[in-house]
């Protein structure tokens, strides 16, 4: 006896086709968006011929395809049909979309001169994952900090009995006591 079942399969087609300017000339790495309302589908980019491929549900989308200099172009309604061979081929009309544009650097400084000193907040969070209870060890995890073994905290160079500790807003001089 021979069974037969059969069952129903989402399937799938592409939409193809070829960005260009209106010159003719291919337009490579133009975006082409996808979209399903206001859902974005799927996304593409063209190739250095001018050529995309996407893979798709059957259904009606909206596409829209950008490349810099040029206007946007949006098609709505695109139907998407399997089994067919799905075309759309887009021209992009040249346009002054971007105008002037300036560039500024900026240079961080290696030395703040303003900034003349330091400091960091652990929270209890933070501290409860340190491998360590040691207020010292604790401190010495912050940039410019040594404690050795433990002992006497020093801060870029300072003396150890300069040192000013804040825990739970509370300020302690020398040295704090163990937790």
């Amino acid at each position: 006896m021979l069974l037969s079942a059969g069952a129903v399969l989402a399937q799938s087609t592409v939409l193809s086709g070829k960005i260009s300017d209106d010159s003719g000339e291919a337009l490579i790495g133009a975006s082409i968006k996808v979209q399903k309302g206001a859902e974005l589908i799927r996304g593409a980019i063209t190739d250095y011929n001018g050529d995309y491929r996407i893979v798709l549900d059957p259904g009606n989308y909206d596409v829209e395809v950008t490349y810099t200099g040029y206007q946007t172009s949006k098609i709505t309604g695109v139907r998407v049909i399997v089994n067919t061979l799905n075309t759309l081929d887009v021209t992009l009309v040249s346009g002054n979309v971007l105008g002037e544009v300036t560039v500024t650097a900026f240079k961080v400084p290696l030395i703040e001169q303003d900034k003349t000193q330091g400091g960091q907040t652990l929270t209890s969070e933070q501290i409860r994952n340190l491998p360590t209870r040691s207020v010292n060890a604790i401190v010495a995890t912050t940039a410019g900090v040594s404690a050795i073994d433990g002992g006497a905290v020093n801060i870029k160079g300072s003396r150890s009995n300069a040192t000013n500790y804040y825990i739970d807003g509370i300020r302690v001089s020398g040295s704090p006591p163990s937790v």
